[in-house]
């Protein structure tokens, strides 16, 4: 059940009803304000934000034009990247991107064709990588890819 009105409220109120009257097995609602986010979740209600998306996805084009935002996992604790490989990190390994539990290289895409790499894959010239990140660690990846 996906609840997305105009009113932040009746979506909050309609997903429990659904969840907890009509024990509707999967239900996300809209929010506006992200600040609510986190105290939804705990209660066991996914919410998603316009609000988050919108701001993260600028942030990502103005900030950041050799990185752009594919998705997010959750409600945003996760990030899926899209990075052009900066010239320094051509013929370094996909280990030299792999921070453990804080990112992972999930695939390349070479020359139009995509693959998964191993940790041992070479980047190479043009290459477009894509890059699971957790949000908290997004700095730090940053500055490992644009120092």
């Amino acid at each position: 059940f996906v609840a997305v009105t105009p009113s932040e409220n009746s979506n909050l109120v309609s997903v429990v009803v659904a969840k907890e009257v009509f024990h509707v097995p999967k239900v996300v609602a809209r929010i506006y304000d992200p600040r609510g986010a986190e105290i939804y979740r705990k209660e066991g209600i996914p919410t998603i934000s316009d609000t988050i998306w919108g701001a993260n996805t600028l942030k990502g084009i103005l900030c950041t034009p050799r990185v752009s935002t594919l998705t997010s996992l959750g409600n945003g604790e996760v990030v899926i990247l899209q990075v052009e490989i900066p010239s320094r990190l051509i013929g370094r390994n996909v280990a030299n991107l792999t921070m453990p539990a804080q990112s992972m290289v999930v695939g390349i895409v070479r020359e139009g064709r995509g693959f998964i790499p191993t940790m041992g894959s070479q980047f190479q010239e043009y290459d477009i990588v894509i890059i699971s990140v957790v949000s908290s660690s997004l700095t730090k990846f940053m500055e490992m890819v644009h120092p």
